[in-house]
């Protein structure tokens, strides 16, 4: 893995990076979670997936991630999105009647 950009924003409590990763297929959400977080030493739960972009023709693969210091600040900082509240809000009251 190679670190194109690092870019720390303390007002937001995070690292701002773009890396360029060689593999042989597309890195999946999940693998690329894995090696953002390993490459920086912080848990998977800090890191924030924003782009995976792979280059046409060749076995490199950009990834555009944001690192947060804490859990508790990329909680404060990141959107959950309506389908994904609505999933969360569907098992909470699934489990609640059981």
């Amino acid at each position: 893995m190679q670190i194109k950009e690092d870019r720390k924003n303390s007002l937001l409590h995070r690292q701002e990076v773009i890396a360029l990763v060689e593999n042989q297929m597309t890195l999946s959400k999940q693998e690329a979670i894995k090696a953002i977080s390993e490459h920086f030493k912080k848990s998977e739960e800090t890191v924030v997936i924003e782009k995976i972009d792979s280059l046409f023709g060749t076995k490199k693969t950009i990834i555009t991630a944001r690192v947060y210091d804490s859990p508790e600040s990329r909680k404060k900082m990141e959107v959950i999105p309506r389908k994904v509240k609505k999933k969360l809000a569907k098992e909470a009251a699934e489990a609640k009647k059981e």
